[in-house]
């Protein structure tokens, strides 16, 4: 009971500007790529498929690498910090967003000056695109009551097994990866 009782004390400390922050930065950096391309560059074939690249690699390799090997790694402030969603899912446990501020001016300095800035804004704009896809389904998964969705059912019943076993199912957004990194447990088999 203790360590319940010194979770929700740590959950009460917790902001809404930490949970929430990233609903509205994403959105303005997303916006902010996507404005640069249509005003300084041409709009074309290879801006859509840098765009869907970043968004799948997003999945594969941030979400999925950020979820299995930083949250439940072996850094144990922000692994505490994860371990307290499973325990408290609807608890308002974000990453801050001058966290987010920061890793995606990083991705923005790598892929401009990698793919230039046209095609650097697309990328960057697929994984800022991805990472607002995640948080809304995530915070949909935790907080929205919904039993007429199928698609968020879904979603919700693989979280589920992530919570339950927290081994396997690391990929919320995009499932798939969790069968490719063999990860993936099924609803039937769980």
């Amino acid at each position: 009971m203790n360590n319940l009782k010194s979770d929700l004390i740590v959950v009460s400390k917790l902001d809404l500007f930490n949970y929430y922050g990233d609903f509205f930065l994403l959105p303005l950096v997303w916006c902010g790529d996507v404005y640069y391309i249509f005003q300084y560059s041409q709009f074309d074939v290879s801006v859509v498929i840098a765009f869907i690249i970043g968004f799948i690699l997003y999945g594969g390799v941030l979400e999925y690498g950020f979820h299995r090997f930083i949250y439940h790694g072996k850094l144990k402030s922000i692994k505490k910090m994860h371990l307290i969603h499973h325990k408290l899912p609807q608890a308002l446990v974000s990453s801050p967003p001058y966290v987010t501020a920061i890793l995606l001016l990083i991705l923005h300095l790598i892929f401009l000056s990698l793919l230039g800035y046209q095609l650097g804004c697309a990328f960057v704009g697929g994984i800022v695109f991805g990472y607002f896809w995640y948080i809304t389904i995530h915070h949909m998964i935790h907080h929205v009551d919904n039993d007429r969705s199928v698609i968020l059912d879904y979603f919700k019943a693989q979280h589920q097994i992530h919570h339950d076993r927290a081994k396997e199912n690391y990929c919320v957004s995009q499932p798939y990866w969790n069968s490719i990194y063999r990860k993936f447990k099924s609803i039937k088999n769980s």
